[in-house]
């Protein structure tokens, strides 16, 4: 055997595990996302002078098995009347499951400081879940695949009330 075929034996190795592997194991349709609004929550005594808005998304399932949510990592903006933008980075965990061929709504939340009147936001960010599958629970849990899909979405909030 030459050389150069002796080179290439790992890379022909690597090329038959991948496709042994992609064969048996059907990549997913990650879950649709749509930001459906925002509501004005109230926080606990630990965040004086702050309120919660929670953003409503609705995610579907078009799998005909459940895809498990693992974690939410997005960034809130909001806009004053004045122009001034803010925003905040955060990572939720949703604990969540959405059942084959379903539509959940659910909500995450964005701790941000009481505003006089309404504001302008926008949310992005990213969602990954455990993909449906034998082969893509493996890929998952040995770090080789952690599949993720994006989502953004804006809106206007109402005033607040008093919380």
């Amino acid at each position: 055997m030459s050389d150069a075929r002796k080179s290439m034996r790992p890379l022909l190795v690597l090329m038959t595990l991948l496709s042994i592997t992609a064969s048996g194991c059907r990549f997913d349709t990650p879950p649709a996302i749509n930001v459906s609004g925002a509501r004005w929550a109230a926080v606990n005594d630990s965040e004086p002078g702050h309120l919660q808005l929670l953003v409503g998304l609705e995610l579907e399932n078009v799998e005909d098995e459940p895809i498990q949510l693992e974690e939410f990592e997005y960034t809130f903006v909001t806009t004053d009347d004045d122009g001034q933008r803010r925003s905040w980075s955060a990572a939720w965990l949703p604990l969540r499951t959405i059942p084959a061929e379903t539509k959940i709504t659910i909500e995450i939340p964005a701790v941000v400081p009481r505003p006089d009147a309404s504001v302008d936001w926008e949310i992005r960010g990213d969602l990954s879940y455990k993909a449906p599958g034998r082969w893509a629970q493996i890929l998952f849990d040995s770090g080789l695949r952690t599949p993720s899909t994006g989502f953004s979405g804006q809106g206007q909030s109402s005033e607040p009330m008093d919380q």
